[in-house]
């Protein structure tokens, strides 16, 4: 079963002049939607310059376009924010060229719903949230100064500085969550708790969206009001990604003898080991299979990097089936007890080995050595 989710949005301008609020989706189906993702986005262009509204729809247009062109192997996070830095800069560079629109910026917070995850974007003072049986959840914070004459100025936004800082998060999915993007013209007329009740009495997603912007203006927003909001039908069964983000969670094996017995591996020995990560030579105990058993050194167990490199390694390399390359053996969840993958044993010898024990390669050996 994919991932369904139902979608609902609404925007005004409030008692400002023009509206330079903009908010997108993109809902794919089939391949596109397992692989990418549901997108959805929601931007504030600054206001007081004449290039808010341009650099907020430039912002996620761009975004929605260019982040289905990233590679798949990307992590998510990785993929975003890849796309924002291009576009950063991009805003600051019209901002430089064209005066009528100096100093133009724009907030932005984003959600990509995929498989049973959920990452979210933000910088400025956009929000996002999460509704699940009946109790909301903030995801984010606001990026504005810590002072009550100043807390409407942002100390982050695209286009504010060369260097992008953009938070990143991650939750999981579950039916009957509801996610929410708002701008500031709707959590400064409206408590979370007001948000809250107005969710629970409505249970569309357009017609919750409706009524936030109705209940903003009723409050007498000061400022353009939109939303958008999506509402999760079904989640799929786990996907590899979903399995491989739950690895890095994982605690880093201690240092393994000979001889140990470890998740249902008898090791055998070291193959190699540098300052980041071990390989092992180990048996399962269940097939007599050799195989080779790759994690991360204990010295580097806080490395959170190295953690989701790792994570990513095995993802990728289950998606490398070929009869060049070693294959990953799958290991069970609920057997799993530590962050680590394993992959077929291949005997052999390295071209330094042989070299060592006196081997001469002939041209047409080393042609045909090269070639495979």
């Amino acid at each position: 079963m994919p991932l369904e989710v139902t979608t609902g949005h609404a925007t005004n301008a409030g008692p400002r002049p023009q509206n330079e609020d903009f908010v997108g989706m993109v809902t794919p189906t089939g391949d596109e939607l397992a692989r990418k993702g549901v997108l959805l986005a929601i931007a504030d262009g600054v206001s007081g310059h004449a290039g808010g509204r341009e650099a907020a729809e430039y912002t996620v247009r761009g975004l929605l376009t260019d982040y289905y062109a990233t590679p798949d192997t990307w992590e998510t996070s990785v993929a975003i924010d890849r796309v924002l830095i291009a576009i950063n800069r991009w805003v600051i560079g019209q901002a430089q060229v064209r005066r009528e629109v100096a100093g133009m910026a724009t907030t932005l917070t984003a959600f990509v719903l995929r498989g049973r995850r959920a990452v979210f974007a933000h910088i400025g003072d956009t929000r996002a949230y999460q509704l699940r049986n009946g109790v909301l959840k903030r995801l984010t914070v606001d990026h504005v100064w810590d002072r009550p004459d100043m807390a409407h100025v942002l100390t982050r936004a695209v286009g504010l500085d060369r260097e992008l800082r953009v938070d990143y998060g991650e939750v999981d999915i579950a039916p009957g969550d509801r996610f929410l993007l708002v701008c500031d013209g709707i959590w400064s007329a409206l408590s979370d708790d007001e948000i809250g009740r107005l969710s629970s009495s409505h249970s569309t997603p357009q017609g919750f969206a409706d009524a936030l912007i109705a209940a903003a203006l009723s409050a007498a927003t000061q400022d353009n009001a939109s939303a958008l909001v999506a509402d999760v039908q079904a989640v799929p069964d786990d996907m590899l990604s979903d399995v491989l983000a739950a690895m890095v969670n994982l605690p880093v094996p201690p240092l393994l003898k000979s001889g140990t017995i470890f998740d249902g591996f008898r090791v055998i020995d070291i193959l190699h080991r540098n300052n980041t990560n071990i390989l092992y030579r180990v048996e399962e105990e269940s097939t007599a299979r050799a195989c080779v058993l790759k994690t991360i050194a204990p010295e580097r167990a806080s490395d959170a990097i190295e953690r989701r490199q790792l994570a990513h390694e095995e993802w990728l390399a289950r998606r490398a089936v070929a009869r060049f390359f070693p294959q990953v053996i799958p290991v069970a969840s609920d057997r799993r007890s530590a962050l680590y993958y394993v992959q077929t044993w291949h005997e052999g010898q390295t071209l330094a080995q042989a070299l060592e024990g006196g081997r001469h390669f002939t041209v047409p050996e080393l042609l045909a050595i090269g070639i495979k």
